[in-house]
């Protein structure tokens, strides 16, 4: 048997653990070394945090390199030269690679991403799935040029979405999937079995970073816009509203409870029907079942209710 193919893997949230997993363990590749941003502070007490993919190289032994940067220091060439990698695999690494290493590999570099490529380039693929309300996805592995997620198509499958997905589940699932078929192609990839196709620029839509401020629901629209921006953006940035001055968290939707006249109701304003907040919208009413007051717990809207009182006639406001 051939000596397994040199991988350098580039990879830095939890997103990109299963691939970084599964590629460790195949025995047509040798992960030489892995590429992960450097520790950084998180939470609400600034500690400093090692990202998921450092501790996992550690668990698998694999020398792990954090870099500030990848420009063209001589040193950091240098290192890369002695890894002598067939090829690079680049799973939400953070940084852009630069053209001197896009050439360096004698495969290339791949890149898993969680669309349909050319649709959904950029930094939030499967937060707009959501907002979008789209029933089916999917990832896409390309090889990598100097343009964002514009290389050839090396690799593409669907995956449906299910209607109770959050950004948080399907971002697992998309994320076990895209490891499967990232490790059964990229040796077919390297050892010249695989042919890429060029993408339909013409048709590429855009995504762009998402802020807290997103999650801000206007309740004019319509109810089913509402339901998917939160699921969009559970469990962040998660979608707020705000009630006496104070904002108030809404997450998991359902459009199952009792009909009510939309003509007796104002926009924004809450009905209790249950162990369910029912609200108006511009075009009706959309329900949830778990709520999150400022500075407290997410709860169940059960459980919240037993400590806790909303009048019926409140109303939700923008601000």
């Amino acid at each position: 048997m051939a000596a397994p193919y040199r991988i350098i893997f580039m990879g830095t949230p939890d997103f990109a653990l299963p691939s970084l997993r599964l590629l460790a363990e195949n025995p047509l590749l040798d992960v030489v070394a892995i590429f992960s941003q450097p520790d950084r502070q998180a939470g609400r007490g600034k500690k400093v945090s090692a990202p998921p993919v450092k501790i996992l190289a550690s668990k698998l032994e694999i020398p792990l390199y954090q870099l500030e940067s990848l420009k063209s220091k001589e040193e950091t060439k240098s290192l890369f030269h002695q890894l002598k990698p067939d090829c690079i695999i680049v799973v939400a690494y953070g940084l852009f690679l630069p053209r001197w290493l896009l050439s360096l590999p004698r495969c290339g570099c791949l890149n898993l991403h969680p669309s349909l490529l050319p649709k959904y380039r950029g930094p939030s693929p499967i937060n707009f799935t959501l907002i979008n309300g789209d029933t089916q996805t999917g990832i896409t592995v390309i090889a990598i040029n100097d343009q964002m997620d514009a290389g050839d198509i090396v690799h593409q499958n669907t995956f449906t979405v299910s209607v109770d997905d959050t950004y948080q589940s399907l971002h697992d699932k998309l994320s076990l999937f895209g490891a499967r078929e990232l490790n059964q192609i990229t040796p077919k990839w390297i050892s010249g079995e695989i042919e890429a196709s060029a993408q339909n620029h013409e048709t590429a839509t855009f995504t762009q970073l998402i802020n807290k401020s997103d999650g801000l629901i206007d309740w004019s629209k319509s109810s089913k816009t509402i339901a998917n921006q939160v699921r969009a953006f559970d469990p962040w940035p998660s979608s707020f509203t705000f009630l006496n001055n104070k904002r108030i968290r809404l997450f998991n939707y359902t459009f199952e409870f009792p009909s009510f006249d939309k003509n007796e109701y104002q926009t924004g304003q809450i009905i209790i029907a249950k162990e369910i907040i029912v609200v108006r919208t511009g075009d009706g009413f959309v329900g949830f079942k778990e709520i999150q007051m400022e500075g407290k717990k997410r709860l169940k809207v059960k459980e919240f209710l037993i400590g806790n009182t909303l009048s019926q006639d409140a109303q939700f406001k923008n601000q």
